[in-house]
């Protein structure tokens, strides 16, 4: 995937450019099968999230794009427990985002929608959708930014098997580019969700405050052909598989703007002139690194380009 590393310290700017990764693309008809449900999570609290790319408006309710989705019933049978999703519903039009889950009221769904400003969602640009709930709360995000919110109950995870890209592998389909699909166990906050949805994630205790254990699903969508696996990262061992032809997702080469992280960092000023170390966890095809100087102007701070390091 294209990598980039931002950070700020002594008013500089550093960013790993463009080492090339994978992600899934959906034709429309493609999806991924996860394992049951509330192997992931069985209850409240919890944060689902992920990265979306598409040139292609979803379509109207029943046949939205659903991108990330679980259910609340056991196998057999399908009725979404959560799920986040791109397109129509009533009273919103197809350049909305939602989050759609089941409550304790009689069985009944209840939506978060937010109206994605133009160029829209679908603008075939990168995107980051969240939704959290901690029981009493629903919460929405786009790009980092809490967009709706509603105080309602919680109802439960069920057995029949999650899906990205797709309602239950036969209809809803999500037709563009998914990665970084991750759900955790806890309620992420704004800031927390800010930090860490610009990065790939690895196993160091800690992330942004919360513990590695908290992430029971984590798919980076970065396998690559031929695999027919969707790897999970997380300690929870629920690997997806991708669907047989013709409902199987296309292995791309990624342009998403996630950092690759850092093992070390130090700067220090020397006589005339600043000296940078880094090292990251894990890199193999970065192209260069750019350090831009902070700058500040009447309406904010921007950061100019001073310096590019080629590997």
């Amino acid at each position: 995937m294209k990598t980039t590393i931002l950070f700020t310290i002594l008013f500089l700017l550093i960013t790993s450019v463009f080492a090339q990764g994978n992600a899934l693309d959906f034709d429309g008809n493609d999806y991924v099968d996860l394992p049951a449900s509330d192997s992931f999570v069985s209850d409240t609290p919890f944060t689902m999230s992920a990265w979306i790319k598409t040139s292609t408006q979803q379509g109207a309710y029943g046949t939205e794009g659903r991108i990330f989705n679980t259910h609340r019933v056991d196998s057999g049978s399908y009725s979404s427990a959560a799920a986040i999703y791109a397109g129509g519903v009533a009273g919103y039009t197809q350049n909305a985002i939602h989050f759609l889950y089941c409550t304790t009221d009689g069985g009944a769904h209840s939506w978060l929608s937010y109206e994605t400003p133009s160029p829209y969602y679908h603008d075939n640009e990168w995107h980051h959708i969240a939704a959290t709930h901690d029981g009493t709360t629903a919460r929405l995000f786009y790009d980092e930014v809490q967009v709706a919110s509603e105080t309602k109950s919680f109802g439960t995870f069920g057995t029949a098997t999650g899906k990205i890209g797709s309602f239950d592998g036969s209809a809803r389909f999500f037709e563009g580019t998914i990665e970084e699909v991750r759900i955790w166990n806890v309620v992420l906050s704004q800031t927390q969700i800010d930090a860490m949805n610009n990065m790939e994630l690895y196993d160091d205790n800690t992330t942004s405050g919360v513990a590695w254990s908290n992430l029971k699903g984590y798919w980076k969508l970065n396998d690559g052909s031929p695999s027919t696996t969707a790897t999970d990262s997380s300690d929870n061992s629920g690997n997806g598989t991708l669907a047989s032809s013709p409902n199987d997702p296309s292995w791309v080469t990624s342009d998403a703007p996630l950092p690759v992280t850092l093992s070390y960092f130090t700067a220090q000023f020397m006589t005339d002139f600043l000296q940078i170390n880094w090292a990251t966890y894990s890199e193999t095809d970065n192209s260069h690194w750019n350090i831009y100087r902070s700058l500040t102007i009447p309406f904010g701070t921007v950061f100019a380009i001073i310096l590019e390091i080629f590997s």
